[in-house]
């Protein structure tokens, strides 16, 4: 019985042993992807006066567009990231987009939506949002 366990525990370390081999190639490729696909973007950009950033979350959409496992993707982006923010290129900021409606002119943020924040001093310390229904 425990030659058993022990082969079996000896087969699962050698096959953890492999995959981290692999995924270890893999950050390697996509470490040069990111460094060849920031360099483009800043001959680019920079000749024709343009932003030489892009967004860590659209660099990392973009990379990773075939890894389709969410935990595989996540822990191969952390160490890519890992790796690229040791390096002189890493992170300049982090880019926000607003992805939802855009009001029309003259139109207030409250209207049918009961009540929202307009100043900074109705904000209750942080809190309003825990107090107040807002529809999404």
């Amino acid at each position: 019985m425990s030659l058993v366990v022990l082969s079996l525990a000896i087969a699962q370390g050698y096959a953890s042993f492999e995959r981290r081999k692999k995924e270890k190639v893999v950050v390697g490729k996509y470490v040069h992807l990111v460094l060849r696909t920031l360099q483009r973007q800043a001959q680019r950009q920079g000749a024709a006066g343009g932003e030489e950033f892009l967004p860590v979350v659209q660099m990392r959409d973009r990379v990773l567009q075939h890894e389709f496992d969410p935990e595989r993707r996540k822990r191969v982006w952390e160490k890519v990231q890992r790796v690229i923010e040791c390096n002189s290129n890493g992170e300049v900021l982090r880019c926000w987009t607003w992805i939802g409606g855009v009001l029309e002119e003259g139109e207030s943020a409250g209207a049918g939506n009961g009540t929202m924040v307009k100043k900074e001093e109705d904000l209750d310390d942080g809190q309003w949002w825990m107090n107040r229904a807002v529809a999404w």
